[in-house]
């Protein structure tokens, strides 16, 4: 699971989540769980995305969360109110296509 939680954290920052100006500075944030969040990568991450990485990267592993309460996590899980209709995701692909079907007719008359 800490995987998990490094991976999550390295697709939303694009950087690493123990990094340090040398080998050794990198080896002892691992060892020693040194995990921060600067605002500068996390200023658009959702609470809910940060507070899933914190619950996975965990020093003691029986204190981490489980596979069962990461899949069951808010950022994980879309409740009624989040999620989009069927009608809002075909309205949505609709208008991508439409663009995307204005930008190949403009580029066919250049």
């Amino acid at each position: 699971m800490w995987n998990i939680g490094v991976l999550i954290y390295v697709l939303v920052t694009g950087h690493t989540p123990f990094g340090g100006s040398t080998k050794l500075d990198t080896q002892s944030n691992i060892t020693h769980c040194i995990l921060d969040f600067p605002s500068d990568l996390f200023e658009k991450i959702s609470k809910k995305c940060i507070d899933l990485i914190q619950k996975l990267i965990v020093r003691i592993p029986k204190h981490r969360a489980t596979v069962h309460e990461s899949l069951k996590h808010p950022w994980i899980c879309f409740n009624e109110e989040t999620t989009l209709s069927n009608e809002q995701i075909i309205d949505s692909l609709e208008e991508e296509i439409d663009g995307l079907t204005n930008e190949i007719d403009a580029q066919n008359f250049n």
